[in-house]
């Protein structure tokens, strides 16, 4: 095939763009057979896939340049002034193809709700995936990051957040994204159920914009996604990620530029070759082919590998973390066991919402404030009592009780010491009533 074909289809689809050019299009245009035509269309789209991770390194470069030291007012406050004309990141999730209820065999999905009912088959047929579920963040006028997930879980979104988005960036969203809040220190997130003060309208006209807080960019990228892939009918999921990066790398393509992307004209020409003349094109494929959750994958998609850093198995080796390996093992048993009542999982997601906020704001090889980081975090001191007691026992951090002899039942002044640098490993906080009476027992 002449090179220039891919000269002439990358040139078209950059132009077009946001509409997409399909393989069908190219076929006539070319005058080529179909299965020619979609080599061509894979080829480019493996390209776009071998430059989004230096894409993504100039989109955080560029928001770590802009925001640096930033800080948004008080939760509340009008900040439209603020982020006028500033590279705000809106970030939101929607469901690109889904399942009907004919691809269900009449069957309603009456049982799961949200936007994951949206692209999974009913679980009597198999609990097969064959909508696309696609992760949007991106600024106005600016560039895009699309990533095709199967839920919204924060486990799932939160590494594609941290990955692109400096701490410092000011994020917008809807109120999906409430565990983001306390990590963030800058994301704000608008109510599109808000509920009118009026009795004639059952909505408030606050629920688009409220402070300056809004999630319009977002929204305005999923219409034009939606628009753009009606020309393509319907991609399988497996083919997802290949198609979202080749949409994203154009869009980012008209803002940073093809040089400033590819670094040099040659590093994109030499991707072109090694492109066209590669024999084996399905290796090529699978290494950015998006891997569906099974149904037996998803029953256990909260249920990850506690011991997989490097750090924490380091950390397990030393004799005086021995009980951390168990409290790990204590919570993966607790995700398991099947006789788990429904409010003891409520109050560990809460445990483990509440530890994960509190790790992310202390700083390493210096000791941190309780009370500070409550005010910062607006939340009562009393909540962390628990957390801090339990990381101390496991040799987690060092912690200081400040309180005098005397003050028995005064406020506890807390200063905390952190010793991990990874991530929080995943313990247990919550503990029956048996075992609290034990724990009582030999204090007493």
């Amino acid at each position: 095939m002449p090179l220039w074909f891919f000269g002439w289809a990358i040139e078209e689809s950059l132009i077009r763009h946001p509409k997409v050019l399909t393989a069908t299009e190219i076929k006539k245009r070319l005058g080529i057979s179909y299965p020619s035509a979609l080599f061509l269309k894979r080829r480019i789209q493996v390209l776009a896939c071998e430059q989004m991770p230096h894409i993504k390194k100039l989109f955080h470069s560029t928001l770590e340049q802009e925001f640096k030291n930033f800080k948004l007012p008080k939760d509340g406050t009008d900040i439209t002034n603020k982020v006028k004309y500033r590279p705000v990141v809106h970030a939101d999730t929607m469901v690109l193809y889904s399942a009907s209820q004919r691809a269900n065999k009449g069957r309603k999905r009456h049982k799961h709700k949200g936007m994951t009912s949206a692209i999974y088959l009913s679980d009597k047929l198999g609990g097969k995936q064959i909508g696309t579920l696609v992760h949007v963040m991106g600024w106005q006028n600016g560039p895009v990051l699309l990533t095709s997930i199967s839920d919204q879980k924060a486990n799932t979104i939160g590494p594609l957040i941290k990955e692109s988005i400096p701490m410092n960036a000011p994020v917008f969203t809807d109120e999906g994204y409430t565990w983001l809040y306390r990590i963030y220190k800058n994301h704000r997130m608008i109510n599109h159920s808000a509920k009118g003060k009026d009795e004639r309208s059952a909505f408030s006209c606050e629920r688009w914009s409220k402070n300056g807080v809004h999630n319009q960019v977002s929204e305005g990228l999923n219409g034009s996604l939606k628009s753009a892939f009606r020309g393509y009918g319907y991609i399988k999921p497996e083919w997802s990620t290949m198609y979202l990066n080749e949409w994203s790398f154009f869009k980012n393509a008209r803002y940073f530029g093809l040089n400033q992307i590819a670094r040099e004209k040659q590093n994109c020409t030499l991707s072109l070759q090694k492109i066209s003349v590669s024999g084996n094109h399905q290796n090529q494929y699978s290494q950015h082919k998006f891997e569906p959750l099974t149904l037996e994958m998803r029953k256990t998609s909260d249920i990850s590998d506690p011991f997989s850093s490097p750090e924490i198995r380091k950390f397990l080796e030393i004799a005086e973390n021995l009980g951390l390996k168990d409290a790990m093992v204590e919570h993966q048993i607790f995700l398991l066991r099947e006789n788990s009542k429904p409010y003891q999982r409520v109050k560990e997601r809460k445990y483990n919402f509440l530890a994960q906020s509190l790790w992310q704001h202390l700083k390493i090889n210096t000791f941190a404030s309780l009370n500070e980081i409550c005010l910062e975090l607006q939340i009562e001191n009393k909540n962390f009592h628990r957390i801090v007691r339990r990381w101390s026992s496991l040799n987690l951090i060092e912690l200081r009780d400040l309180r005098r002899e005397t003050q028995r039942h005064g406020r506890r002044e807390y200063q905390i010491y952190r010793r991990l640098q990874t991530d929080l490993p995943e313990i247990l906080y919550m503990k029956t009533k048996n075992q609290y009476r034990e724990i009582r027992n030999e204090a007493g």
